[in-house]
């Protein structure tokens, strides 16, 4: 990550002279700001982190949450794996930076075409993608919005996409292709989790956390 500069107007000024000091700034500031680096001006979507999925967790976290500057997130998964077949991929919420997750009866309100119109369902997760198999990755993306805002029940909305099948000829394995959900209660979201039902491990994948500015 590069670091970001300020530079003053007297170093941009008519017959100022280009020093080593104004051309690193000008060569490093562009990357700082795509880095969000300290001080940064922040545009769009800043990327936060990218976690590798090695060694076979039963739990993928992401605490690197920062309600002073992003209003809400977003998660894009790639290639990720169960090392058995047919299991459903979770996400869980903390609101005390990961400490606990909150995994109630009712902590979620699942709403969509699953739930009918109109209703909810209440549940202790949010289901990404149901019956996962183990040939090949689940590719999807899940937007937290509102975790920075602590009167407001953190949304989670997305998709994600299990297939299975051989080379070729795969076809899709996942019952549930998009989902909508609330947190039950009202918090700052700090942190979030991804895992397999039944504690199933990771096998493989990679998941790229983003920040919206605030």
């Amino acid at each position: 990550m590069a670091d970001w500069t300020d530079i003053a107007n007297t170093q941009v000024d008519p017959g100022s002279p280009v020093d080593t000091a104004l051309m690193t700034a000008l060569r490093d500031n562009p990357t700082a700001i795509a880095d969000g680096a300290v001080g940064a001006p922040r545009t769009g979507l800043t990327l936060i982190n990218t976690t590798v999925i090695t060694g076979s967790p039963t739990v993928v976290d992401f605490t690197a949450f920062d309600a002073t500057l992003y209003a809400s997130y977003i998660f894009m998964l790639e290639d990720v794996k169960i090392p058995t077949s047919s299991a459903d991929l979770w996400l869980r919420s903390s609101s005390d930076g990961g400490v606990t997750f909150d995994n109630g009866v009712s902590d979620y309100s699942i709403f969509g075409p699953s739930a009918g119109d109109g209703t909810d369902i209440p549940a202790a997760q949010v289901i990404m993608v149901s019956g996962a198999e183990d040939d090949y990755g689940v590719l999807g993306k899940v937007e937290v919005i509102g975790a920075g805002n602590s009167s407001a029940r953190t949304a989670f909305w997305g998709y994600a996409i299990g297939t299975s099948g051989s080379v070729g000829g795969g076809v899709f394995g996942a019952e549930r292709g998009d989902f909508i959900a609330v947190r039950g209660e009202s918090a700052v979201v700090d942190a979030v989790r991804f895992q397999w039902d039944g504690g199933d491990t990771f096998a493989a994948g990679t998941i790229r956390m983003y920040g919206m500015k605030v």
